[in-house]
C-alpha cells in the first residue's frame, strides 16, 4: 500500500511540477507562443488521464476513474485542437481548480479528523482554489495578454497548494487510512 502511496504522490508532484513551470511562463511571458503551451498541457492531460484511470481500482482517492476520464478527453481535443485551449481555458481551468478545490476540502476533513492541527491551512489553500476558479468563470472576458498572465499567476496558486497539501497529506497519511 505504501508503494502506491507514494507513486501517486510522485503523480501529483510531477503534475504540480510541471504546472507551476507553465504558470511561470504563463505569468512572465504571456506573449510566448500558446500554441506550444497548448501541446504542452495536452500532453500532461493526457498523462495524468492514463494514469488515473489506470489506477482508480487501487486507489485511496475518491473519483479517481472520473477525473481521469475528463482529463484525458481535453487532453485529446486540446492535441487535435490547440487554439481550443487559447479560447476556452479559462473556463476549462476555471471549473477543474473549483472541483479541486472541493476535493481538497474533502482532504482537509480527512486531516482535521486525523487530529493534525495543520488542516486549517489546507481549507484556506482550498477555499483559494475555488475563488481563483470562480475568477476565472466570471471574468473570461479579459484581453489574451491579461489571461495569460491571470492563468498562469492561478496555476502557481494552483501548483504550490498542490504540493504543500501533498506534503501535510503524505506526512498524516498513516493517522487517516490507518486508524
Amino acid at each position: 500500500m505504501e508503494k502506491l502511496i507514494n507513486k501517486i504522490f510522485r503523480i501529483f508532484n510531477l503534475s504540480s511540477i510541471i504546472f507551476l513551470i507553465i504558470g511561470i511562463i504563463l505569468a512572465f511571458f504571456p506573449a510566448i507562443s500558446l500554441s506550444i503551451i497548448s501541446y504542452s498541457i495536452a500532453g500532461i492531460l493526457i498523462v495524468f488521464g492514463i494514469s488515473f484511470m489506470v489506477e482508480q481500482t487501487k486507489s485511496i482517492f475518491w473519483g479517481s476513474f472520473s477525473i481521469g476520464i475528463v482529463a484525458l478527453i481535453l487532453g485529446i481535443i486540446i492535441l487535435i485542437s490547440p487554439s481550443f485551449l487559447t479560447n476556452v481555458i479559462p473556463i476549462f481551468l476555471g471549473i477543474m481548480i473549483i472541483l479541486s478545490g472541493i476535493y481538497k476540502i474533502n482532504i482537509t476533513i480527512n486531516i482535521k479528523n486525523a487530529g493534525n492541527n495543520n488542516w486549517i491551512f489546507s481549507l484556506i489553500i482550498a477555499i483559494l482554489n475555488i475563488i481563483c476558479g470562480i475568477f476565472l468563470l466570471l471574468n473570461p472576458s479579459f484581453g489574451a495578454i491579461t489571461i495569460t498572465s491571470l492563468i498562469g499567476i492561478t496555476l502557481i496558486i494552483y501548483s504550490v497548494s498542490d504540493i504543500i497539501d501533498a506534503i501535510i497529506l503524505k506526512n498524516d497519511i498513516k493517522k487517516i487510512f490507518y486508524k
